[in-house]
């Protein structure tokens, strides 16, 4: 483990529930974003993909020729996405 980890173990009775929450809760995917927002550029023409923190916002065409793109997208994501396709056209 990274020096920088604390690790801390806890012996929860039955019958409780413990949920930790990150310190920071926007940082904890900051660098994961980071790389989506850089991976989005690399899209055909005909589709564009912008990431704004979690969510990730399509337009123009979605067919044989651009979906891979929005499905890398997606896969790559270790977080949920929330999908804005307002601007998709229909084809």
């Amino acid at each position: 483990m990274p020096e920088d980890v604390e690790l801390s173990v806890h012996e929860i009775p039955e019958g409780k529930l413990l949920v930790v929450l990150p310190e920071n809760p926007d940082g904890v995917f900051a660098e994961q974003i980071s790389r989506m927002e850089e991976a989005a550029r690399e899209t055909p023409p005909g589709l564009s993909l912008e990431w704004r923190g979690s969510t990730l916002s399509a337009a123009g065409r979605i067919d044989a020729i651009t979906a891979p793109a929005l499905r890398r997208e997606l896969e790559r994501a270790q977080f949920d996405v929330d999908l804005v396709l307002a601007a998709v056209l229909l084809v």
